[in-house]
């Protein structure tokens, strides 16, 4: 895929990416942090990325990981996630996966057809695979643009109500990337979809991760930072000092580490 939105592309698709036995070396040092997130790119293109999963939980000992798709790969990423869930009692794992709107609209972004169809049906496995396996959450992650604004507050209701997930989020994009992206109208439908979000947690209309350590922190935490980014993006002036390398890291495929994905390495 070559997503639209995405401010990475140009350091995708290189090679070298850090040995298991390196990623246990840091899992180990990483002992004893909140959360691990696994994103992309796309990791179900690694071969070993139930390992990678299961390498972090065994030795970093988070209290919950996280992994986030574009579910193209509906039948490797079923088989991955049973496996994690049946060998590693204790885990508790959340998977997202990436829509950006209506099929259409979504293959458009994703600048490849059939892309829809295959991350519902990873959504719709996932949620079979849900039934089994209570220490599963599953979401649903969009990013908000001027290339789907005008779906957005209709596809946020779809998701909610016809896709029926545990969480909904939907992020501004940033960074520099392949189109325009943020206008003021994409700035104001991100503001009018926080609040729905922050109505229907509130009503229980979203139960979040409502089985996860330290949820309800998780969620109020979310609010807010919704507001912050809206604010943020308005202005164009920073409204908190950042916390990039003090709260949160970014290590990527190869090992480098950086604070943020806006930031250089380190």
């Amino acid at each position: 895929m070559k997503c639209k939105h995405c401010f990475y592309s140009q350091n995708l698709n290189k090679g070298n990416e850090i040995s298991i036995d390196n990623i246990k070396k840091l899992a180990k040092s990483l002992k004893g942090v909140l959360n691990v997130s696994i994103t992309g790119g796309e990791p179900f293109l690694r071969k070993d990325v139930g390992e990678v999963i299961q390498t972090f939980f065994r030795y970093a000992k988070p209290k919950v990981i996280s992994v986030v798709t574009n579910g193209f790969q509906p039948k490797k990423i079923s088989e991955v996630i049973s496996d994690v869930l049946k060998n590693n009692q204790g885990i508790r794992l959340s998977v997202t996966v990436s829509l950006d709107g209506f099929e259409s609209v979504h293959d458009k972004i994703r600048g490849t057809t059939g892309s829809f169809k295959k991350s519902i049906q990873t959504i719709n496995n996932l949620k079979r695979i849900k039934k089994q396996f209570k220490n599963l959450n599953m979401g649903v992650i969009s990013t908000l643009s001027s290339l789907n604004a005008d779906i957005m507050l209709d596809f946020y209701d779809y998701i909610k109500n016809e896709l029926i997930v545990d969480s909904i989020q939907v992020n501004l994009a940033r960074g520099e990337s392949c189109s325009p992206i943020l206008d003021k109208k994409s700035i104001q439908i991100y503001k009018q979809i926080a609040d729905k979000t922050k109505s229907d947690i509130y009503s229980s209309n979203l139960k979040g991760y409502s089985n996860f350590f330290g949820s309800g922190i998780y969620q109020a935490v979310n609010t807010l930072f919704r507001e912050i980014i809206y604010k943020t993006a308005k202005t164009g002036k920073y409204q908190l000092p950042c916390a990039a390398g003090r709260l949160n890291g970014v290590i990527y495929p190869d090992g480098n580490v950086s604070s943020c994905e806006m930031l250089d390495n380190v």
